[in-house]
C-alpha cells in the first residue's frame, strides 16, 4: 500500500512544498522539538531499526495541526514497514483528523482508511470512509472493487453490482483491460439476485476473452440451470456449447440431442449423439441413448429431404413464418449460408419475429465466417434472446481475436 506522503518529506523541514498543499494554504511548520523527535525516529528507520523508530513516535507530542498530519504520516510509514494494518488505520485516521490534511489528499486518505478498515473486519467503517473517498473525488476501480466486496459481505448484491459496474466503467474509460475475474464476480453476483439476464451480460463479457472449454461449459451450463429458457433458445445454448467443444459429459450430448430431437431437428439429435461416440462420451451399449438415436435415425431421412428441397429458394419463401422455418431447417443442418437467405427473406416480411430471428441470423452468419454481420445481427436482439445473442456474439469475438481476416458480407 503506497505511503501518502514520502519521509524525507518530513525530515528535512517542515515548511516543506513537497507537502503537496492547495494553493495559497500556509505551509506546514514545526516546533524544533518535533523536529529532532521526527529526525530520531527517520534514523531509525534509515538504519533498518522498525521497532526503535516505533518506540520513538511516543517522543513526537505534536501539538499544532501541522505536527499532528505530519506525525500521523511518520506513523503511517513506521506502521507500514511493521505490516500492522490497525496501526496503519490509526495513522491515517489521524491525518484526516489533524485537519492540516491538503484537500486533494483527503478523497485518498478516506480510501485508505477504508482500505485498512476493511483488512482488519470493520466493515462499516469501510464502507462509510470508501462511500466519503468516492464523493471527494477518489472514486478509481480498487475503491469500487473493495466497496463492491463489502456490499456483497452485507448481503447487498445489488448495490454490489452497482460498485463493480462503476469499476468496469472507470478501466474501460481510461483505456485498460478489464480483468476477467471482474467479470466472473459480476457473474457470481447476478446469480445470488437471479437476474438472468445480467448473468448472461457478465457471462459473454467474460467469455470474449481468451476461454478454455472448461469456462465456456461453466458458464453455459449455469446459465440454462437458472434461467431455464425456452427450448430453441436453450437448443441454441447447446449449440454454442458444441461449437466451443464444451460438450464433456453424457448428459451434455444426450441433453443435447434430446431437446434438438424433440424440437423437431432429428438430423441434428443423430450427429450430436455420433459426435459423443466418436468423442468416447456415449457407449454405443447404452441403454439411455441407443432408443434416442434409432428414433432420430429414422426420422432423420425426412429432414434430409427437407433441406434439399429448400436449396436456393429463399426468394420464394410465403411468409416470414416460412421463411423463419426454412431458417431453422437449415441451421440444424449445418447449411449455414442457405439459412441467412431465409432468415434475410423473413426479416424483410410482416409478422417476423425479429428478435428470434436476428439471433437465428447472427448464429448463421457466425458459423458462415461472417463475423462482422454476425455482430451486426446480434447487436439488434432485444428481450429474451438477447441473452442467446450475448453469448454467441462473444463467440465471434473469440473467433474475430483468432482470425482477424475473417471475411465479412454474405
Amino acid at each position: 500500500m503506497p505511503i501518502v506522503r514520502t519521509l524525507s518529506a518530513v525530515l528535512l523541514g517542515f515548511a516543506v512544498p513537497g507537502m503537496a498543499q492547495n494553493a495559497g494554504a500556509e505551509p506546514l511548520t514545526a516546533s524544533k522539538a518535533f523536529r529532532e523527535a521526527s529526525a530520531a525516529v527517520g534514523a531509525r528507520l534509515a538504519e533498518g531499526d522498525v521497532a526503535g523508530a516505533n518506540a520513538s513516535l511516543s517522543a513526537l507530542q505534536p501539538a499544532s495541526p501541522g505536527e499532528k498530519y505530519m506525525a500521523g504520516s511518520l506513523a503511517l510509514e513506521v506502521a507500514s514497514r511493521r505490516g500492522d494494518m490497525r496501526a496503519q488505520r490509526a495513522a491515517v485516521k489521524a491525518m484526516l483528523a489533524s485537519g492540516a490534511a491538503p484537500a486533494q489528499q483527503t478523497g485518498y486518505l478516506r480510501y485508505l482508511a477504508g482500505y485498512f478498515s476493511a483488512q482488519i473486519g470493520e466493515g462499516t467503517e469501510a464502507a462509510a470512509h470508501l462511500q466519503a473517498a468516492r464523493q471527494l473525488g477518489y472514486d478509481t476501480p480498487p475503491a469500487n472493487l473493495l466497496l463492491a466486496d463489502l456490499e456483497m459481505r452485507r448481503h447487498r448484491p445489488a448495490e454490489a453490482l452497482a460498485m463493480l459496474d462503476a469499476a468496469i466503467a472507470r478501466q474501460t474509460a481510461a483505456g485498460m483491460k478489464v480483468p476477467v475475474a471482474w467479470f466472473e464476480r459480476g457473474t457470481s453476483m447476478a446469480y445470488t439476485l437471479k437476474n438472468w439476464p445480467l448473468v448472461a451480460s457478465y457471462s459473454a463479457r467474460r467469455l470474449a476473452a481468451p476461454s478454455t472449454p472448461a469456462d465456456w461449459r461453466s458458464a453455459i451450463v449455469n446459465y440454462i440451470s437458472g434461467a431455464a429458457p425456452q427450448g430453441e433458445a436453450q437448443l441454441d445454448l447447446y449449440r454454442l456449447q458444441y461449437a466451443t467443444d464444451a460438450m464433456a459429459s453424457e448428459r451434455d450430448f444426450q441433453a443435447y440431442a434430446a431437446l434438438a430431437l424433440a424440437q423437431g431437428y432429428a438430423s441434428e439429435a443423430r450427429m450430436a449423439i455420433e459426435a459423443g461416440r466418436s468423442k468416447g462420451t456415449l457407449l454405443t451399449s447404452d441403454a439411455a441413448i441407443n432408443p434416442l438415436f434409432a428414433k432420430a435415425s429414422v426420422k432423420a431421412k425426412t429432414n434430409l429431404a427437407e433441406m434439399q428441397k429448400l436449396s436456393g429458394k429463399s426468394a420464394s419463401a410465403a411468409s416470414a413464418a416460412a421463411a423463419s422455418a426454412a431458417g431453422d431447417r437449415l441451421l440444424s443442418g449445418g447449411q449455414y449460408g442457405e439459412a441467412v437467405g431465409y432468415y434475410r427473406a423473413a426479416l424483410a416480411k410482416a409478422g417476423v419475429d425479429r428478435d428470434r430471428v436476428s439471433a437465428r441470423l447472427g448464429i448463421a452468419l457466425a458459423r458462415s465466417g461472417d463475423l462482422a454481420g454476425a455482430q451486426s445481427a446480434f447487436a439488434l436482439v432485444t428481450g429474451p434472446w438477447r441473452d442467446v445473442a450475448a453469448f454467441w456474439s462473444s463467440w465471434a469475438t473469440n473467433r474475430s481475436a483468432a482470425s482477424p481476416t475473417a471475411p465479412s458480407g454474405n
